[in-house]
């Protein structure tokens, strides 16, 4: 039986993925990770499955900073920074779809995983999800163990498992945490995961 699962992901320069800190506009540098997780995402699909049409400012063979930056204040009005964030999957779902929709890619189907879910519900559909080479979208919000302090309040992307740990990829690099801790917040207004689903020809 399987129990690790990590999926092929792309570096920008010396950078795992995006930085949400590259951009200048300060929208984008202190509230960006939304959008950044969603230029990571298009470009992951560009890449690794020909949907060139949803990174319309570069080649997804041959990444520089620059054509992340230009793709990620392409997609920003998609997901605009606002006052208290992406703080819900809705809002993500709605940006993220209307994109897709505008780029040629209606037919990737796009949903939630609430943060209200039991842990090994979760954990199901989202190690399912990269077991099918697709990274998760992740929102964690608040939460009371102060180990995650640093992922408080903020989207990245989870790439892999490993028996009941998760990487994670956020400002260029790579982290592994326990999943069943992550999910846990201990509050009431949690985050979530988004799911990736292409069509069967893929």
């Amino acid at each position: 039986m399987k129990n690790a699962w990590s999926i092929p992901y792309f570096h920008i320069e010396n950078a795992l993925g995006g930085r949400q800190d590259w951009f200048w506009d300060p929208l984008m540098h202190m509230g960006g990770c939304a959008a950044v997780t969603l230029c990571d995402l298009s470009i992951y699909l560009a890449r690794y499955y020909g949907r060139k049409s949803l990174f319309p400012t570069g080649d997804p063979h041959n990444l520089t900073r620059r054509s992340f930056l230009k793709l990620g204040y392409h997609i920003k009005p998609y997901l605009r920074p606002r006052t208290r964030g992406i703080d819900r999957l809705e809002i993500y779902l709605d940006g993220a779809g209307r994109y897709l929709g505008d780029h040629a890619a209606a037919d990737i189907h796009l949903s939630g995983v609430p943060g209200e879910l039991p842990a090994d519900e979760a954990f199901s559909a989202i190690t399912a999800t990269l077991d099918r080479n697709l990274p998760v979208p992740f929102l964690l919000l608040r939460h009371q163990d102060p180990a995650f302090d640093h992922l408080t309040w903020h989207w990245f992307m989870l790439a892999g498992w490993r028996g009941r740990y998760v990487r994670i990829i956020t400002y260029g690099a790579e982290q592994w945490q326990p999943f069943d801790r992550l999910w846990d917040t201990g509050h009431c207004h949690v985050g979530g995961a988004i799911l990736t689903e292409l069509p069967r020809r893929f």
